[in-house]
């Protein structure tokens, strides 16, 4: 009995070590240090060697990473290369039903990485980008059909009249401008007028984007190049267009900034307290008290003997703060960038649209664990009992003294593999803190006219310049800046 006490401490102690509490960043850190402070080059070595990047379960992920990291070597080949391999993983992954069980039993960041909804929109921007850079509009378009069908799919998630992340903006004005770039002036006027009315029934913001003053000149224009003078004057009117006035130039340039870092997700932990008939209740991150009812999603039985319940959940930690419009100046003139993409918001808001879902699915993972506690409890202490003797070896009956002291040890016994599977179960607790964390926080956008010949384009970020040289091409040209500041 001494024996088997000790080798179960040992294991307790051995625990930890097999069960770090660390975040997924905190995991992933050196990569990204690498990548925030330019060094592209070490931060591939960094990721080749990620062995949790390197998990089959985090196959998207480093993809994505992958991707991102090609691209900012301006190696637009090898970027598509990681990018429609993530492309191809989303749409066509499957459910694994051993990976859902083991993330019940054990903690979501056992179980595949299924990306954020914004996520599959940074593929196709990324990829259509790659493709402008490789002068390959065909593909560029590609993705801007792409776009259409993913903000389908997105927008049959939810009721007609849902006020949620229905469609993303950020895409759709992208969408408009690749059809332009490929003169398909009507798909761009429909893509932006989409951009616009998702805009205006949520107020004129959503997720932290206002209308841009050159969504309305886009959409005006192109709505005037098509004939379509009865929906020009609508949208003036609701735009509060007084003056239109087409600025477009036969040589243009659009210029993405990517400014900051994402949010970051972290583990926060809630301790749910019981009520009565299955109801618990918590104040969360956002001081609102909650009752979360689980009758009819768990049997009351599971739920009797709960009292309280330890649940870890993902918070975003965020990086960057309210991003100011940039200044670019070229050829001497002033321009001013709008925010298209506001990461801090989006991120934010569909995790505390969902806080309820991921609430409920962390508290059914702990009262499965529970189960798998006491279960486990219950069946060591039949073994013991049913591998107990009744006769001594010398064959002479055991005393009630002797039977009283085996299942004293058979209890015990039980009580300490409960105690071994509460342990893990504790250890195991976590929150799936996994993302693709070399997103911006924001993107924003210009659309200004060049010069025949090289123009100067000068960047002011941060009270810093940096100055680049754009040769002049018919048509439209694709660039984006990107800041980690």
């Amino acid at each position: 009995m001494m024996i088997t006490l000790k080798r179960v401490w040992a294991l307790l102690l051995f625990i930890p070590f097999l069960f770090s509490c660390a975040s997924y960043n905190t995991n992933t850190y050196a990569y990204f240090n690498s990548i925030r402070n330019g060094n592209y080059n070490v931060a591939q070595t960094e990721i080749n060697n990620n062995k949790l990047l390197q998990k089959k379960r985090n196959r998207l992920l480093y993809y994505l990473e992958q991707g991102k990291l090609y691209h900012l070597k301006k190696q637009y080949d090898s970027s598509n290369l990681f990018l429609n391999a993530a492309d191809y993983l989303i749409e066509n992954r499957e459910l694994n039903i051993g990976n859902l069980i083991l993330s019940n039993l054990s903690s979501p960041m056992a179980a595949d990485y299924k990306q954020e909804d914004y996520e599959i929109f940074m593929v196709h921007y990324y990829k259509a980008l790659n493709y402008l850079q490789l002068n390959n509009i065909e593909e560029a378009v590609v993705e801007a059909r792409r776009i259409g069908l993913s903000n389908s799919f997105q927008k049959d998630k939810f009721s007609v009249d849902a006020k949620k992340y229905t469609q993303d903006v950020f895409s759709l004005i992208l969408q408009g401008l690749l059809y332009e770039a490929n003169n398909e002036i009507n798909n761009a006027f429909i893509s932006y007028r989409n951009a616009v009315d998702l805009l205006l029934i949520n107020n004129g913001n959503f997720y932290g984007i206002a209308i841009p003053e050159q969504l309305k000149k886009d959409l005006l224009r192109t709505g005037s190049q098509m004939g379509f003078y009865d929906l020009v004057d609508f949208y003036k009117t609701k735009l509060n267009v007084s003056n239109f006035i087409d600025t477009t130039s036969q040589n243009e340039i659009i210029i993405f900034f990517e400014n900051g870092i994402a949010p970051i997700k972290q583990e926060q932990n809630f301790v749910l307290t019981s009520g009565s008939e299955g109801i618990f209740f918590l104040t969360d991150a956002w001081g609102i008290r909650q009752n979360i009812n689980f009758n009819g999603l768990v049997g009351n039985d599971k739920l009797s003997s709960t009292r309280t319940l330890r649940v870890a959940m993902p918070t975003y930690q965020i990086n960057a703060q309210h991003q100011q419009p940039n200044n670019i100046v070229v050829n001497k003139q002033t321009y001013s960038t709008s925010i298209i993409e506001n990461m801090n918001e989006l991120a934010t808001s569909l995790l505390k649209e969902r806080w309820l879902k991921e609430l409920t699915k962390a508290a059914i993972r702990q009262i499965s664990k529970k189960a798998v506690e006491k279960g486990s409890q219950a069946a060591t202490k039949s073994i013991v009992e049913n591998n107990t003797q009744d006769t001594n070896k010398d064959g002479t009956k055991k005393t009630d003294e002797q039977k009283k002291k085996d299942k004293d040890k058979s209890e015990a016994i039980a009580e300490t593999v409960g105690f071994i599977v509460n342990i893990f179960n504790a250890a195991t607790e976590k929150a799936d803190t996994r993302g693709w964390q070399t997103l911006p926080a924001f993107i924003s956008y210009v659309r200004v006219p060049l010069q025949q010949g090289q123009n100067t384009v000068s960047f002011e970020i941060n009270g810093n310049t940096q100055n680049i040289n754009i040769d002049s091409k018919k048509g439209m040209q694709f660039y984006n800046f990107i800041s980690w500041k």
